[in-house]
């Protein structure tokens, strides 16, 4: 029988509390300390069940008593000083379990280092050893294709995309964050389009967190790369790749590919990076070769990650420790044009409401129409199934006649989306 969530969470982080306080007390720490540390270990476990990394101290009464008395119950390091405690006060009063401080640790780390990687010299280009960058007459051929490609569409709506794409020529490391209809997938074409003209011996490997992901990844490439010449299309890499097949997950847990086992590739393309949790992302970019390029895809704005951990949100938005230090807000790039609707249409409206949380608002847009692309049904009564069917139905009936390409485009043209699992219009019930 499965048992509730948040009961499971509360009964892990009490016993880890019990296993704290026994550790401090061992080490002969004060009856102060061993509770102040239980305590902090109770609300660290806690903060991890729902998906946080560490937890804030600041705003707590008497900051500086409590950190001594963490500090002096045996159990707790620094930075400086972390080995052997089960957990970690930074400098800035945030409480980590040891293993996600090391993780974030590790992460910065890498961040800072493929942000500050430097591109081969103009000698070294187009397929000399290590292949990643690609300079000199490479550089300029993707360059040159770069002007060709939107060399026709000089409008600010394509401004960012062609600033997406240059800035990953550049640099080994690129984070685009957008929401749906902003042209992520457009951009990366173009990218891989780029890269492969100045290296034609480019390693490139396409992946997302999962399953689904991946194949949107691979058809999406597909649809969005007509434009391109025949000789260049015919060397895109079609196949996206799970995360965890790319690294070569084992049933024990382990990857095959590591630090100390790099990846044989030049340049990772990862989508949906948003779903990427603090573990899989340190082991991933770990894994990676210093001289390849990182390109991540994501919307910022998009829920976080099932485990522990919002790093695409948190680079994104230049809030992590990496990119406090290192300067990664220059590495990342904000696709906010869309393609689909005007940002003052009823759709667009409303995104903006929900992005910002503004819930009064979300419900009057709702309600009014907006601008008739938007209809309010009310959750009490049938009206909700029959738009359910009434979209549903061609779909049905190409079933009943077995179009397989009819059958696609009705899928693909209707979506119900859940806001929770259980419930009278929960997933379950829809």
């Amino acid at each position: 029988m499965n048992r509730d969530p948040a009961r499971q969470a509360s009964d892990l982080a009490d016993a880890f509390a019990r296993h704290v306080a026994t550790w401090a007390r061992a080490q002969q720490a004060p009856e102060a300390a061993v509770q102040a540390a239980a305590r902090a270990a109770r609300d660290t476990s806690l903060a991890t069940s729902a998906g946080h990394v560490c937890v804030a101290l600041n705003g707590r009464a008497d900051i500086a008593a409590l950190q001594a008395q963490l500090l002096a119950s045996g159990v707790v390091g620094t930075p400086q000083h972390p080995a052997g405690k089960p957990l970690v006060l930074d400098d800035d009063h945030r409480l980590y379990l040891h293993r996600y401080f090391d993780l974030e640790r590790r992460l910065a780390r890498r961040l800072q280092r493929a942000a500050a990687a430097p591109l081969p010299p103009p000698d070294s280009a187009c397929g000399g050893a290590g292949g990643g960058g690609g300079a000199g007459a490479g550089a300029g051929a993707g360059a040159e294709l770069l002007a060709t490609l939107f060399g026709g569409r000089p409008d600010a709506a394509h401004a960012q995309q062609r600033a997406a794409v240059a800035l990953a020529l550049g640099g080994r490391l690129t984070i685009i964050s957008g929401g749906p209809g902003t042209g992520k997938t457009t951009t990366v074409v173009n990218l891989l389009a780029c890269l492969l003209a100045q290296d034609p011996q480019a390693r490139i490997q396409l992946a997302a967190p999962t399953g689904k992901a991946a194949a949107r990844m691979s058809q999406a490439v597909r649809e969005r790369s007509g434009h391109l010449p025949a000789a260049l299309r015919g060397r895109l890499p079609f196949e996206a790749s799970t995360v965890h097949r790319l690294l070569g997950a084992t049933p024990d847990g382990r990857f095959m590919h590591h630090a100390g086992n790099r990846l044989a590739l030049t340049v990772l393309v990862v989508d949906e990076a948003s779903m990427l949790d603090l573990a899989l992302a340190t082991r991933l970019l770990e894994a990676v070769p210093d001289d390849a390029r990182i390109v991540l895809l994501g919307d910022k704005d998009q829920l976080a990650a099932v485990e522990s951990g919002s790093v695409f949100a948190d680079i994104s938005a230049g809030s992590t420790p990496a990119a406090a230090q290192g300067g990664l807000a220059g590495r990342v790039v904000w696709l906010e044009h869309n393609f689909r609707f005007a940002a003052d249409s009823g759709v667009g409206q409303l995104a903006g409401h929900i992005r910002a949380g503004r819930a009064d608002e979300t419900r009057a847009t709702l309600r009014s129409g907006g601008q008739g692309t938007l209809r309010w049904l009310d959750g009490s009564g049938s009206a909700p199934w029959a738009a359910m069917h009434e979209g549903l139905s061609p779909y049905l009936d190409a079933v009943a006649v077995g179009n397989v390409d009819a059958i696609d485009r009705a899928w693909a043209g209707f979506r119900v989306l859940c806001a929770v699992h259980d419930g009278p219009q929960g997933v379950v019930a829809v």
